[in-house]
Parts: C-alpha cells; sequence; structure tokens
C-alpha cells in the first residue's frame, strides 16, 4: 500500500504490549517524519487508534465478504482499511471524478444520485462498445416526431440528476467501477447524516482481491452489486429513463464470459479480408457442383454460407445474455413483491398475481375443523361427568 502525507503507519505494533512489527515501510523519495515513542502514544492517541483499529477489526470480522479469509488476510484487510468521519452534505464520490478509493459504509446513510444521459458522453469506449456488440440493447426507435420544444424539453429533462437509492452500513460506494475497470464515478453519493466510512485504496483492492483465494468475496460483492443495479433499472424504467448503460455494466458483472465470446466474435467477423472472402467463394461454388442437396437445404433455411461460422453464434449468445439478464430482473422484482408484505394473510391466497377464490373444499374443511373441534369439547366435557 502507499501512504500520502498526513498518513500514519506503525501504530499496530503498539495497540498491544507484546505485538511485533507487521510489516516494513520503505521511503521512495527523500521523506521528513515525525516520530512518536511508546510513552506519548500511550498518553495521547493510544485510545482513539485502539478504539478505530477494533472497529476496524470487527468490520472485517462480521463482514460476510471476508468471512472465508485466512487470518492474515484479514488482517492485512484491517490495516488497510482508513476510517473517516463524514457530516451532513458531505460528498463520498462526485460522478465524473477520478476513481481512486473503494468505501464501505460503516454507520450512517448516503444518497445515490445519477445523471444517466451523461454516461455516453462520459464513457465513449464503452458505449460504443455497446453498440458494437449488444445492439439490441439499445433504445428503439418508436417513430415519434417530436416539435423543436418538445426536443427541447426531453433533452432538459433526460440530462436531470435521480435519486436512485439510500445506502446503509455495510453497503459499498465506488466498486463498480473498479470491477468494470471504469475511470471516473458512475454517481455522486452524499452522505444525510453524520457517516463513518472505510476507505480502500483501488492499489489496496488490486491486492487483496484479484486473488485465487478472494475469487469468491468477488463473486458475492458482483451479485450484491447487480441486485442494486436490478432495482436501478427499476426505479428507471418507471421514470421513463433510458437504463441501457446500467444494463450493460449489470451484464458486465454477471456474464463475463458471453461479452468475452462476443468480443471475440466481432473482431473475427471485422478481421474477415478481401482474400478470405474470395477463397470462401471458391469453396463455395466448388461444393455448390458436388452437391447440390446441401446447398439447397441451406437456402431453404435462409443461412449464409460465407458468415455461418461467425454471425449465428454470435446472435444466439447475445439473445442468451439479453434473456438472462430479463429473468433475473423477472426474479428480483418477484423477491421485491415478496418482501414487501411479508407474513400477511392475503399473500396465502395469490395465484397469478390474483387473488384466490375459497373453494366449497376449504368451506367443508373449515366446517369439519369446527364440528370436529365441538365435538372434542362435548367428549371432554363427558368425560367430566363421568369421572365425577
Amino acid at each position: 500500500m502507499l501512504l500520502d502525507e498526513g498518513q500514519a503507519f506503525g501504530e499496530v505494533a503498539l495497540i498491544k504490549e507484546d505485538c511485533v512489527r507487521t510489516a516494513s515501510v520503505v521511503t521512495d523519495e527523500d521523506t521528513d517524519l515525525m516520530v512518536v515513542d511508546r510513552a506519548l502514544y500511550n498518553r495521547s492517541v493510544r485510545d482513539v487508534l485502539e478504539r478505530e483499529f477494533h472497529e476496524k477489526t470487527e468490520f472485517v470480522e462480521n463482514n460476510p465478504l471476508f468471512k472465508q479469509w485466512l487470518p492474515k488476510m484479514k488482517k492485512s484487510m484491517t490495516i488497510a482499511l482508513q476510517k473517516e468521519t463524514m457530516h451532513y452534505g458531505s460528498p463520498v464520490v462526485r460522478q465524473g471524478q477520478p476513481v481512486e478509493n473503494i468505501f464501505f459504509m460503516l454507520r450512517g446513510e448516503a444518497e445515490v444520485i445519477a445523471d444517466q444521459a451523461s454516461h455516453k458522453t462520459q464513457y465513449p469506449e464503452i458505449w460504443g462498445e455497446l453498440q458494437r456488440i449488444l445492439p439490441d440493447l439499445l433504445p428503439k426507435d418508436n417513430g415519434i416526431n417530436y416539435t423543436p420544444y418538445e426536443t427541447l424539453q426531453r433533452r432538459r429533462t433526460s440530462h436531470r440528476p435521480y435519486q436512485m437509492c439510500l445506502l446503509g452500513a455495510n453497503e459499498v460506494v465506488g466498486a463498480v467501477e473498479v470491477i468494470v475497470g471504469l475511470k471516473t464515478h458512475l454517481e455522486t453519493t452524499t452522505v444525510t447524516r453524520e457517516s463513518d466510512v472505510l476507505v480502500l485504496s483501488t492499489n489496496n483492492y488490486n491486492r487483496l482481491f484479484n486473488r485465487k483465494s478472494s475469487a469468491r468475496s468477488v463473486d458475492m460483492l458482483k451479485e450484491m452489486l447487480c441486485q442494486r443495479y436490478f432495482m436501478y433499472i427499476h426505479r428507471s424504467n418507471l421514470s421513463v429513463i433510458d437504463a441501457t448503460f446500467l444494463k450493460y455494466l449489470t451484464i458486465k458483472m454477471l456474464d463475463t464470459e458471453s461479452i468475452k465470446l462476443l468480443k471475440t466474435r466481432h473482431n473475427r467477423k471485422n478481421e474477415f479480408t478481401e482474400h478470405d472472402f474470395y477463397e470462401a467463394y471458391r469453396i463455395f461454388k466448388k461444393m455448390e457442383k458436388e452437391n447440390d442437396s446441401i446447398i439447397s437445404l441451406m437456402k431453404i433455411l435462409d443461412i449464409n454460407f460465407l458468415f455461418f461460422d461467425t454471425t449465428l453464434p454470435e446472435l444466439e449468445t447475445s439473445k442468451k445474455v439479453l434473456t438472462d439478464l430479463e429473468y433475473r430482473m423477472t426474479q428480483w422484482r418477484e423477491r421485491s413483491k415478496g418482501e414487501e408484505k411479508p407474513g400477511t394473510s392475503t399473500s396465502k391466497h395469490i395465484k397469478n398475481g390474483k387473488p384466490r377464490r375459497k373453494s366449497s373444499s376449504d368451506v367443508s374443511h373449515r366446517k369439519r375443523g369446527t364440528s370436529s373441534a365441538s365435538s372434542q369439547k362435548s367428549g371432554t366435557s363427558r368425560h367430566k361427568t363421568t369421572h365425577s
């Protein structure tokens, strides 16, 4: 990890009397240091730093992301985290700001606001990649001709920042940008009351998470972020905002292999030179002379022989990716509906989104249950009379 001006090191070994140094620190340029010995440390800052270290240790131990980590890795994570206290209205990150850190909410609350219309100009390379390999994800032209005034109003409203969600304890800010590889932040996050955050630099993230032993933690983090982005997409659709870019980022987190496959096949299709075209045409003519039945079958099925190897699998892969995204969104909506009214009696009589009518069998069962209960009561009273 890299330390800048104003940061301290060496405090971990001073927390306990029997502690030893846990890391080596080397300067890469001329540096002026202020040294605090153990006696001054115990009198002045020990209680504050010890309390902060225990807070970070408890956070790492109780967070599900680090549950499978070895004690050595957990300790490295605890040392790498830096605690910061933010007051009402303080920005954690701003949209368009360079990505340098990841933030874990220790306590408090933060509001996420995003201007989705700016993503196209903010990330031109990724937007161009989206247009090339997943054109079906782009919004369809509805064929409506707007007046100049309506066009101006739509442009003004499209660049209006919208509130996406509120984040609480254990939530992460800035992780999507690091996972996907974005250079600037997607959204603006501002604390709505006094909050404590733990800051992890991108260098420390790459050092601790880009390991084979941390693959499970990365998958858990991706799944947690995808659930949040499902909510973003749902809220955007309700507000009639184009969420194409958020959908593409969700796909990049969910299905990395399919995105790589689409990129590879698109590059192969672009590398199809004029010489390859004439070579394929020569083979096609030779095949046409040798076997007319296969050629006629290909014409009936409307299969283009020259681009059969590259075009058809790419279409299948893109459809699979979009279908999988829609299926996960549907699952998220169903779970969200179930969590809105837990334990209510009406949820027990719902089938296919409509309340189920009580059948005659339900009524008869209820009557039978009532009669059996009354017979048990009468039998009990009869038994008491005989005993007396």
